[in-house]
Order: C-alpha cells, then structure tokens, then sequence
C-alpha cells in the first residue's frame, strides 16, 4: 500500500476539498432536475468523501492512502475510525460509484445521486468532527 505523509496544512486543505465538493453536490442536485445534474452531483460526492477521509486519515494517522487503488482508503479510514464502522462503508460505496460517475456513458438515478450525497455528508459530517477534537 502507498501513503503519503500528511502536514495539518494538508489536512486542512483536504478538508475544505471535501467541503466544497459537498457543497457543489448539493448545489447540483435537483430533484426532477436534468440527468445529468445526478452525474454530476454524485461525482462531486465521491470526490467529497475521498477527501473527507485523506482529512481523516490525515489528522489521526499523519498519512493518507495514495496508491492508485481508492479502496486501500477504506482500510486506513477504519484505522482512523474504529468506532465508526458505517464511516468505512460510507466511503466503499462511494468508491463503487467513482468509475460510473466520472467516466460512465449514462446516467445516474436520482435516487442513487441522493444515496451518495448522503453517504458524503455523513463522512463529511465525521471529519468535521474529528478535525474539531
């Protein structure tokens, strides 16, 4: 597994990666909206709940995941958190939706859009948490 080193400086960046990604998916869903403001919406989750767990990683670890596998992330972000089992979930099924969203050819349900906005918010709402202890 690859990692890199992590200053606060780059955790905090991280973090408000992850923040302004979540802000632009929920700017970008829009229920009944266009198609692909779905596509949009959930690839702008995904890249919010890997950021939320680099900040994660980051701030508890001192180092994140870098390899090319994002799914190595899932690993080192139970480590981080073990007390919170869905935060690793959360992530898996961001990562599952991450080749579909970013370089799929259809679209995304709306329903699975929403799935994802909350799957980030929650692993937002965690490195909020966290980076505030």
């Amino acid at each position: 597994m690859r990692i890199t080193q992590m200053t606060a400086q780059e955790v905090r960046i991280r973090a408000e990666h992850a923040r302004d990604s979540l802000l632009t998916a929920q700017a970008r869903f829009e229920p009944g909206g266009p198609m692909a403001s779905n596509n949009t919406t959930g690839l702008n989750a995904v890249n919010a709940g890997i950021a939320a767990a680099d900040a994660i990683c980051g701030s508890k670890l001192g180092y994140r995941s870098s390899g090319q596998d994002h799914r190595q992330a899932i690993g080192l972000l139970s480590q981080a958190l073990p007390e919170k089992k869905t935060a690793a979930r959360d992530l898996g099924r961001l990562l599952e939706a991450k080749t579909l969203t970013s370089y799929g050819a259809s679209h995304i349900t709306e329903a699975r859009a929403s799935e994802l906005l909350k799957y980030a918010t929650r692993l937002v709402d965690h490195m909020d948490s966290v980076l505030a202890s």
